[in-house]
């Protein structure tokens, strides 16, 4: 199984934090891990800067799932791409493995089939 995540409006880091609290809990009560689509597609002001997003992705390396996890990111915008591909390569987080996407249908597909993740 998977669980959405969807953004919309402005994205901060508290919203990443607060997102990340409550994966946690579900991820603690959950039989098997469950993989993520994290659909920012709606975002329209990224507002958190390197410093943060890399002080974030710190933090999370140090929180291990119970098994591996697939985060696939939806990002339509090249703001949002690169955003999260920057988010992609900062991560260190054991057991997640994270691609970005443009569509979302390649996303499930990958999240749920497990095939190739675009580069």
């Amino acid at each position: 199984g998977y669980v959405q995540i969807q953004f919309v409006g402005q994205l901060t880091v508290k919203d990443l934090s607060l997102v990340a609290e409550h994966l946690d809990a579900v991820d603690a009560t959950a039989k098997t891990p469950l993989h993520r689509l994290m659909d920012i597609s709606g975002v329209e002001d990224i507002a958190l800067n390197f410093s943060e997003m890399q002080q974030f992705t710190a933090k999370r390396s140090a929180v291990k799932p119970k098994g591996k996890i697939r985060l696939a990111i939806l990002a339509k915008t090249p703001v949002q791409y690169g955003c999260a591909r920057m988010f992609q390569l900062l991560s260190k987080q054991p057991g997640i493995k994270m691609s970005v996407f443009r569509d979302r249908d390649a996303a499930l597909k990958w999240i749920l089939g497990g095939n190739d993740a675009p580069e």
